[in-house]
């Protein structure tokens, strides 16, 4: 997010582009990345991105509560990162049960250079599997991220499956990228950590509530610094 649109708190925001149909289509990994340049670029503009913001503008007329409209984003992506790391486990894990099996030798014989090449077969084919899991979390994550914020999941509107999908996409990029990256969303009431987290509209000595998690990797070096709101007292 650049210093000068985090002037600017998106309530009115137009776009010229059909999300919906942009999200729906058949997507590789350079059809994914293609208006961001890399995963870094996303994950970082993702807030001010068209999918971000009519989604947000979706949530804030039904809940009238703008904070509670940016929650329900950021715990959208939470969640489907989540989710994401769960099915790139699964599917390693499957693919290395199948190895064992044709093979006829334990798992514990598997050495880490052949847990790394699965991995890298994961990552050069994963477009393969967005289509699937976009279904799998709009059929079951995003209603359950709407009933952990007791809202209703009953017609979610275009705009809010677009920016699920396009989470999905960019979460499942982020959680097989070697090494893996992680997600911290600070408390609120916790001190304002410059060093992880750019004020939105207002800075402050504390943390009002967060906009877009800190990105990072597992040794705690930062990819992406998060976005939130601040306060004083």
């Amino acid at each position: 997010m650049t210093d000068e649109k985090q002037q600017t708190v998106p309530y009115t925001y137009k776009a010229d582009t059909d999300v919906q149909k942009a999200s729906l289509s058949q997507q590789t990994i350079k059809d994914v990345l293609r208006d961001f340049g890399n995963i870094q670029n996303a994950l970082y503009s993702f807030t001010d991105s068209e999918y971000w913001i009519k989604a947000y503008e979706e949530l804030e007329k039904r809940l009238r509560v703008p904070e509670a409209a940016v929650k329900v984003c950021l715990y959208i992506f939470h969640d489907a990162f989540r989710f994401c790391g769960k099915m790139f486990d699964k599917k390693r894990d499957a693919m290395l049960d199948a190895m064992c099996g044709v093979l006829h030798v334990p798992k514990a014989s598997i050495d880490a250079n052949t847990a790394i090449l699965i991995s890298e077969y994961i990552q050069m084919h994963a477009d393969l599997a967005i289509d699937k899991l976009r279904k799998d979390f709009i059929s079951c994550g995003l209603p359950r991220v709407f009933d952990a914020h007791k809202i209703s999941s009953k017609n979610i509107g275009p705009y809010l499956q677009a920016y699920a999908m396009k989470a999905v996409e960019l979460a499942w990029f982020a959680v097989i990228d070697d090494p893996p990256l992680e997600l911290e969303i600070a408390e609120r009431g916790s001190l304002f950590d410059r060093d992880k987290y750019t004020p939105y509209t207002r800075t402050g000595e504390f943390i009002d509530y967060v906009i877009w998690p800190v990105i990072m990797y597992k040794d705690g070096t930062i990819l992406c610094k998060g976005v939130a709101e601040g306060r004083q007292k």
